[in-house]
Order: C-alpha cells, then sequence, then structure tokens
C-alpha cells in the first residue's frame, strides 16, 4: 500500500508541476494590447443580443453600456419571459442615453420542446438580427458590464486575426469571502480546460 501511495502521490506532483511550470502560465490573462488608431480601421455593422429574463435590478447600466459602445450598435433584448418590468427599465435606460431607436425590445416565444430558456431567447435575437444585416454579432449577458471600447477591440481583434468568434474574460465579483475563496480556483481550472491563448 505505500508504495502504491508514493506512485500516486508522485503522479500527481508531476502533473501539478506540469501544469504549473509547462502550461505558458495560462492562468496569467494577457489581454491583446490594442492601439487607439488601430481601433479606428474597424468597421462593419455590429448587432448585441441580450437575452434577459427578470433583471429589473441590473438591466440600466448594462443598457446604457452597450448603447454608449464607441461603435454605435443596435441592441436587442429578448425579454424572456420577465415579471419584474425588465424591459420597461432597459427603455428608459436607453431614453436616458437619447439612444431610444437603437433599443429593439422582443418578447420570447414560448420555449418549445428540446431548448431550454437562455439558448431559446439568444436563437431568437440572432434571428431578428439577421434582417439588420450584421456583420458582427455581440452576445451579452444581462448582468455584465462592459467598457467603452468593448466592441472595438473585440471587432479589431476578429478581423485582424480572421476570427469567426472572439470572447473577452469577465471580471468576476469578488467581495464575501466564500467568492474571494472559490471563484479564483474555478477560474483557474477553467483555465487549465481552456487556456486564453
Amino acid at each position: 500500500m505505500p508504495a502504491l501511495t508514493t506512485i500516486v502521490a508522485t503522479f500527481t506532483a508531476l502533473i501539478w508541476s506540469y501544469l504549473a511550470l509547462a502550461r505558458g502560465s495560462f492562468w496569467l490573462l494577457k489581454g491583446a494590447s490594442v492601439r487607439v488608431s488601430d481601433k479606428a480601421g474597424f468597421s462593419g455593422c455590429v448587432v448585441a443580443v441580450v437575452p434577459a429574463r427578470d433583471e429589473a435590478e441590473l438591466i440600466e447600466p448594462v443598457v446604457t453600456c452597450l448603447l454608449n459602445q464607441r461603435v454605435p450598435m443596435p441592441v436587442i433584448l429578448v425579454d424572456d419571459g420577465s415579471t419584474d418590468g425588465t424591459p420597461d427599465v432597459a427603455r428608459r435606460a436607453a431614453e436616458k442615453t437619447g439612444k431610444t431607436d437603437a433599443l429593439i425590445v422582443s418578447q420570447s416565444k414560448p420555449l418549445p420542446a428540446g431548448w431550454t430558456g437562455k439558448f431559446w431567447a439568444m436563437h431568437q435575437g440572432i434571428e431578428r438580427a439577421r434582417a439588420l444585416n450584421p456583420a458582427w454579432l455581440m452576445l451579452a449577458d444581462a448582468d455584465v458590464l462592459h467598457d467603452a471600447e468593448t466592441v472595438a477591440n473585440l471587432g479589431f481583434i476578429a478581423s485582424r486575426g480572421h476570427y469567426d468568434l472572439v470572447s473577452f474574460m469577465v471580471k468576476l465579483h469578488c467581495e464575501s469571502l466564500p467568492e474571494k475563496i472559490l471563484i479564483p480556483a474555478f477560474v483557474y481550472f477553467f483555465f487549465m480546460l481552456y487556456p486564453s491563448a
């Protein structure tokens, strides 16, 4: 039994050593540096799709930051059966930015068999966006805030790298002790599976 324990411990130590030393510091996010002059060259219609259900407390700043992107774009909010007035809060946010025409609120249709709520709402938003003939889609969550340069940065990186998909890692909310303990570990193991590079 002690020999088996030694083998398992050695194997485990080798795996962790490989992950820590030979995977290019996969847990460190190395953001692509984008100069302002480079972003000026990004063009193409972008449409944001935001599925939302009962997000009245959070949706106002989300809609505001999406409508105030340096790259102007319509925002399609797919209301997935909210009971807390989410669409009304979103409309008021659009009014405050002076961009009521840029916000399109769409009511989700009944959930068909084989679909889950968020994916069904995203699908409907994408179908609605196709009518606007966008070059790019931005799939956004109803609880994530974006810097004014987010769309310009994503668009530039996608265009320069000829990518079909570009994604940023959000800065996660870590205030309580359980969040400070669990979220970094979650992110670390997530990047073990999906290195950012």
